[in-house]
């Protein structure tokens, strides 16, 4: 059956987004030198790069290239970053609003059948979300920019970020991990305790990735093996790790001498060109994560047994190995974490974690993964981590009393569950 023909010419829409996109190729560098104070070399040089990238982009996206539909939304991306990077109110605002008006054109049927595009990823709704609630704190309250606000932020909720890519595999297999909060604190506790005993700074963190994953197999065995309720078996982890975290430190924080709190806060507070290096460690699992979800046979096999694990066992996929290696994983990632938490604080603390799981919960289900199984992404999983650590700075700068902060929090969670089931409502019709 032969193909239908398209036109080359591009839609009354996508005329609209060239207008658009080359106004902000000139107003962009203007504005970006203009208001950031004291522009440097090194800036100058950024925005001149930048503005070139932007307008070989549009002009490639006018011409209709395939490849432009996406460079588009790359280089927005870019410039909502150095608006923030920055710290430019109206470049970071301004990127941010255009950003949104040019998703809801490029996913629009009319422009996805111009440029040979099937389906919108789910991954741009959460990332609307995220924009849209970064530019009303920054016009709401101008501190959310300052002083480089959006690496320390990325560096707070880096800690939920690492966990959402393990939590998300689990989920996609249609399972649940209520253990990774205490965990957290159970395998940064004996870390800590291993590093002041004398062990080098990379075996602590060895001893941190080795609980997590021992608590992670554990879990996967019963699960997998003995067909457990995963609810269930990891309640009761759960209460196991965090009664064995206070039982190992009577319930009293792992302190560390001057010399060694400053090389464990190298992990947390340290940066790397300039980015923190949660930020950096969170970045790598994310990508490992997306390539190994995405890009290996293993990956594929989550999805299957997710969306149907009899059929899956009758094809002959290894269920027991998948589920308990994502258990694994899961748990590895959670020990990555509590090491972290404890270089943030410089100390092993019994009371690490608490709520983490729940957090890290409600950033896979914002991220548009589904509790009943075979959907999901890592990507998604980190908006929604992002979603859920700016929610939480932004309550604090608009003065938000703690309290109500935990109420708003778990609002957000019920939000969560009620969009998955309309989003398999909506699947079922």
């Amino acid at each position: 059956m032969a193909e239908p023909e398209t036109s080359t010419r591009l839609s009354g829409l996508s005329i609209q987004v060239v207008a658009v996109w080359l106004l902000s190729c000139v107003l962009l560098p203007i504005v970006l030198l203009k208001f950031t104070p004291a522009p440097t070399g090194g800036l100058k040089i950024v925005t001149g790069v930048f503005t070139l990238a932007c307008i070989a982009a549009g002009i490639s996206y006018a011409v209709g290239v395939r490849v432009a539909w996406h460079l588009l939304q790359a280089c927005m991306l870019l410039g909502v970053f150095l608006g923030g990077y920055y710290s430019n109110h109206v470049v970071f605002v301004g990127e941010s609003v255009l950003l949104i008006y040019l998703y809801f054109s490029l996913y629009t049927p009319e422009v996805r059948r111009e440029f040979h595009v099937h389906t919108a990823p789910r991954e741009v709704g959460v990332l609307l979300v995220l924009l849209g609630i970064c530019a009303a704190l920054a016009l709401l309250r101008p501190r959310f920019l300052e002083g480089g606000n959006l690496l320390d932020l990325g560096r707070q909720f880096s800690m939920v970020g690492v966990m959402a890519v393990g939590m998300t595999m689990v989920i996609i297999l249609g399972g649940i991990d209520l253990s990774v909060g205490s965990v957290v604190a159970l395998s940064g506790c004996l870390a800590t305790m291993a590093y002041r005993g004398g062990a080098a700074l990379w075996l602590a963190v060895l001893v941190a990735l080795g609980v997590g994953g021992a608590n992670g197999a554990f879990n996967g065995i019963l699960i997998s093996r003995f067909r457990m309720a995963p609810f269930i078996i990891t309640l009761g982890t759960m209460s196991m790790a965090r009664s064995l975290t206070n039982v190992i430190t009577d319930g009293k924080p792992v302190v560390l001498e001057p010399q060694l709190e400053q090389a464990l806060k190298t992990i947390a507070w340290a940066d790397t060109w300039g980015v923190p290096n949660p930020v950096w460690l969170m970045a790598i699992v994310v990508l490992m994560g997306h390539v190994f979800l995405t890009r290996t046979r293993t990956g594929r096999y989550i999805y299957y047994i997710g969306a149907n694990e009899e059929a899956a066992r009758l094809s002959g996929l290894n269920v027991i190995a998948v589920k308990w290696l994502v258990y694994t994983i899961c748990g590895v990632l959670a020990g990555l974490a509590g090491i972290i938490q404890a270089a943030r604080v410089a100390s092993g603390q019994p009371a690490a974690g608490w709520g983490d799981e729940l957090r890290v919960i409600a950033a896979v289900i914002i991220g548009g993964a589904s509790f009943t199984g075979g959907e999901g992404t890592v990507l998604g999983a980190l908006f929604g981590a992002a979603i859920m650590g700016v929610l939480r700075q932004g309550l604090v700068l608009l003065g938000v009393e703690t309290f109500w902060q935990k109420f708003v929090e778990g609002a957000v969670i019920i939000g969560a569950v009620a969009l998955d089931m309309l989003r398999r409502y909506r699947a079922r019709q």
